[in-house]
């Protein structure tokens, strides 16, 4: 999946919390192509689901990594629980995953 980082820092700076956690969730569901659900089950207070992999996320954790510190970090902060879990995958295998982990040399 092609990534482009400015257009990330755009929607990280412009999309509310719950937005931007939908459109992250969208993003690692089509780049491993399997569907991300996201439910809300309390207020500000979110589920992720992915294959057998969960998390559950705050409005406020959300906040905290979609700042002005890097646009990828909740995605990095997903995967990288998932990986905790046991998925496992090639952190080179698209320029999307390099950007999340902050592999550039490519």
């Amino acid at each position: 999946m092609n990534s482009s980082g400015w257009m990330r820092s755009i929607m990280a700076s412009n999309y509310d919390e719950e937005k931007f956690l939908f459109t992250v969730g969208d993003i690692i569901g089509r780049e491993f192509e399997t569907p991300v659900t996201i439910m809300e089950v309390f207020k500000g207070n979110f589920l992720v689901f992915f294959n057998k992999f969960s998390l559950e996320l705050t409005k406020d954790k959300i906040k905290e990594l979609k700042g002005p510190i890097g646009p990828y970090r909740l995605d990095k902060y997903i995967l990288q629980s998932f990986m905790i879990q046991g998925f496992k995958f090639d952190k080179r295998r698209s320029q999307y995953i390099r950007y999340v982990f902050g592999i550039f040399e490519e």
